[in-house]
């Protein structure tokens, strides 16, 4: 194993970013819906056969079509052919491997938005675990 990534010299508590109007505009129009997370996860990086050692990251939101993750890792965004495996529980715990559709710099944290590669069937399991996690979450049974 191997580090990938790099960590941002300057590591802050992070924190998700505040979106502006415009944004939230825009993250109507959305295929699936978002839950907002504030969770811990692992992160992996793969290309081609060479693999990362499991870094820790900062969920944001969830959906069926993907994530928002926060990092203190600026990851190669350039390469087409990597892959982020990420590693989060919800009321199972997942372990998908995704796609990195966009990356912000914002007061020296990494916001990266990814993008599941995984099957139509896989997904729809997930939105409905998800609309369950919403619902437990809800009536305060609280899942950890």
């Amino acid at each position: 194993m191997f580090a990938l990534f790099t960590k941002n010299k300057k590591e802050e508590n992070l924190q998700p970013m505040q979106l502006s109007n415009r944004e939230n505009n825009f993250s109507n129009q959305r295929e699936y819906f978002r839950l907002p997370m504030d969770k811990k996860c692992s992160i992996q990086l793969k290309i081609g056969n060479l693999t990362s050692s499991w870094g820790e990251c900062h969920l944001v939101n969830v959906s069926a079509g993907g994530a928002q993750i926060m990092a203190p890792y600026k990851f190669p965004v350039s390469h087409s052919d990597i892959l982020v495996r990420i590693q989060f529980d919800l009321v199972n715990q997942y372990t998908l491997e995704s796609e990195i559709v966009w990356s912000n710099l914002v007061n020296n944290v990494y916001h990266y938005g990814l993008k599941w590669v995984i099957n139509d069937l896989n997904r729809e399991n997930m939105e409905q675990e998800l609309i369950h996690f919403q619902i437990i979450n809800r009536k305060g049974y609280g899942v950890h």
